[in-house]
């Protein structure tokens, strides 16, 4: 778009944004009483071209008179088709005014009267009626009443008035704000003691004093009766394939064991044909032996838990899995199994029959070994 020559076209463009009015008429300006309504439709912008625009009176109907202000509502760029009025508007650049000769102005009777009016541009697209010159006799429409004048100078200060009698008193202010924190004062006389406080914990032993004097030799004493074995106890489950361990271990499901052989009292006893319980708090060597078909792991679980450093296993062939660790436990009766491991993905097929025509043996082995205690 090309940079516009005039402010006033400028202001239409920025405000109306070009709004096309169409219309076919090619009278020049006429004012409507009945809406306030002022049309022309050939305004010539010096520079700029013509244009077809409306303004509106800003308070609305009425008759059009000095001093009134008009807003710019709509403006379109006449092109080389439109009609062009015989008796344009036109604006002058060089004092912002807008002459509209011999605008026609439509009574709310009819009767039209046709007048030469002077607009000039104030602010934020509004037109302010300079003058307006009745056609018919050449005179002056005078305009309402303008506003007062200034109020004039002041006079010299007269002398000064003998001074009054005293007010009354005003009322009370408001506070004023709080004042500093003054200094801390003295320290006060010490309080009473507190009631003893409940005793504390127990200290760590102390160091363990020098070693005394040999004392005397004491009588013999009466012979103690026998220790026991370094094995406190001992159990053996085992399984015959077949009838026992018909049906594959699954992942997470443990081998059966469901028959007994020696056992040493009640310190290794079964829970049920694949769980034993162990009574005594202490360390027990564990040793199993399975005759599985497909390649697979099995592992010693404690009270449900995995122990990780048991498990063995195979990737191919037909040997026995089996396998030796030391299980220590803290409590008393623990239970233990031989598992199949969870997570792995090959359910395992207990051999019957392995080598030969005989049924082959699973065994889990127990013995409980050095300090043997009871359940605590």
């Amino acid at each position: 778009m090309k940079k516009l020559a005039s402010p006033l076209l400028r202001a239409l463009l920025l405000s109306v944004g070009l709004l096309a009015m169409a219309t076919g008429a090619s009278a020049a300006s006429s004012y409507s009483t009945a809406s306030g309504t002022l049309s022309s439709s050939t305004l010539n912008v010096p520079g700029d071209g013509a244009f077809d625009a409306v303004m509106a009176k800003v308070d609305g109907g009425g008759p059009l008179v000095v001093g009134a202000t008009l807003e710019l509502r709509s403006a379109r760029a006449l092109g080389a088709n439109d009609p062009v009025a015989a008796l344009p508007s036109s604006y002058l650049d060089s004092d912002r005014s807008v002459f509209l000769p011999g605008l026609a102005v439509l009574s709310t009777n009819g009767s039209v009267s046709y007048f030469d009016v002077k607009l000039r541009y104030v602010f934020n697209n509004r037109f302010m009626v300079e003058s307006i010159v009745d056609t018919a006799i050449g005179r002056n429409v005078a305009g309402p009443k303008g506003d007062t004048g200034p109020a004039g100078a002041h006079g010299e200060a007269g002398p000064a008035g003998s001074v009054g009698p005293a007010g009354a008193a005003g009322p009370t202010g408001a506070a004023g704000p709080a004042g500093a924190a003054g200094a801390p004062g003295p320290a006060g006389a010490a309080g009473a003691a507190g009631p003893t406080g409940p005793t504390g914990a127990t200290g760590p032993a102390g160091a363990t004093g020098a070693t005394g004097a040999t004392g005397a030799t004491g009588a013999t004493g009466a012979t103690g009766a026998a220790g026991s074995s370094s094995a406190c106890a001992f159990a053996d489950f085992f399984a015959l394939m077949p009838p026992d361990n018909a049906a594959t271990v699954a992942p997470g499901t443990d081998v059966s064991f469901p028959q007994d052989g020696p056992t040493s009292g009640t310190g290794i006893t079964r829970t049920g044909p694949s769980t034993f319980n162990l009574a005594n708090i202490g360390t027990y060597q564990v040793m199993f032996q399975v005759s599985v078909s497909e390649a697979g792991q099995l592992i010693l679980t404690l009270n449900g838990a995995d122990l990780a450093y048991t498990v063995v296993g195979r990737a191919t062939g037909t040997s026995q899995l089996v396998g030796i660790a030391l299980v220590t436990t803290t409590t008393g009766d623990s239970l233990m199994t031989v598992r199949n491991p969870a997570g792995n993905s090959t359910a395992l097929t207990i051999t019957p029959l392995a080598g030969g025509t005989r049924p082959v043996s699973a065994h889990l082995v127990v013995q409980q070994v050095g300090s043997c205690a009871a359940p605590g």
